[in-house]
């Protein structure tokens, strides 16, 4: 109760009550730390050797980094997201 009041104070004040940018403003604002912290942990988790391998097969350094963390990065993306949904819920 103690943040829905200045909440709903400054979704009244921008003229948002009962409209999608409101609800998207307020879930964005609390989703996204936690999202942020969430991912950043899960990348420092990485082992370094997936890399290094890539480094080694012949990769160039951004492709070693996008093959990486594209081929990491979709299955905390996919928790992230699935937690920062039932946040709101």
């Amino acid at each position: 109760m103690a943040i829905a009041i200045p909440i709903y104070m400054v979704v009244q004040k921008l003229e948002l009550l009962n409209k999608y940018p409101s609800l998207i403003l307020v879930h964005s604002a609390f989703t996204l730390p936690f999202t942020i912290w969430f991912l950043s942990l899960y990348r420092k988790n990485i082992p370094p050797q997936f890399e290094e391998s890539a480094l080694t097969d012949g990769c160039s350094r951004l492709q070693a980094i996008d093959i990486y963390h594209s081929a990491t990065s979709n299955s905390g993306s996919c928790r992230s997201s699935y937690v920062c949904f039932y946040v709101v819920l």
